[in-house]
């Protein structure tokens, strides 16, 4: 069932036949840099299958596409205890500076907002991930904590609702 559909884009609940797809994007060395991970880890599909799974009942995993070019981006959101939905995603290579995953992202995080799930969106960014920096900035998160992961730091952003639709940017892909 598509969620979303604008522009020739579209996104969708992912299911386990979206394996092949994430592996795709996963084993991308760009993509590693970019969230962090050491170039040489290989995800298996099992431990894939284990990133598409679902620890709460309200989490969600979404994947986009743009109409006959494929595969562009997933957009997964952990919900906590605490109330929060921690917002992961990854955008294909092929896509970066493009504002794809910005429309994306944007897109995504209204309608898990419209689904009323939690009041607060979390994003965890690897610093050195610069465009998704200044993307969460620009969506009008608010840089809330450093995280260290290993010897690996992540800026750490949050927004409510009330904040992210006032956003000027978030008014112009939503029209």
């Amino acid at each position: 069932m598509i969620l979303i559909e604008k522009d020739a884009f579209y996104v969708r609940n992912s299911t386990k036949g979206d394996i092949p797809l994430y592996a795709k994007l996963l084993h991308n060395a760009e993509w590693k840099r970019n969230s962090g991970f050491n170039e040489d880890n290989f995800l298996n599909n099992a431990q894939i299958e284990l990133f598409l799974s679902k620890s709460h009942p309200n989490d969600i995993r979404w994947v986009c596409f743009h109409g006959d070019k494929g595969f562009v981006a997933f957009v997964h959101f952990n919900v906590s205890e605490d109330g929060f939905a921690t917002a992961i995603g990854g955008i294909h290579p092929q896509y970066l500076n493009s504002g794809v995953g910005l429309k994306y992202y944007t897109w995504c995080v209204d309608l898990y907002f419209k689904q009323n799930i939690t009041k607060r969106v979390r994003s965890n960014v690897y610093q050195e991930n610069l465009r998704s920096c200044k993307m969460n900035i620009g969506l009008g998160f608010e840089l809330v904590s450093l995280k260290m992961f290993g010897n690996l730091k992540y800026d750490v952003y949050e927004i409510d609702r009330e904040h992210f639709y006032n956003s000027t940017l978030v008014k112009r892909y939503l029209k």
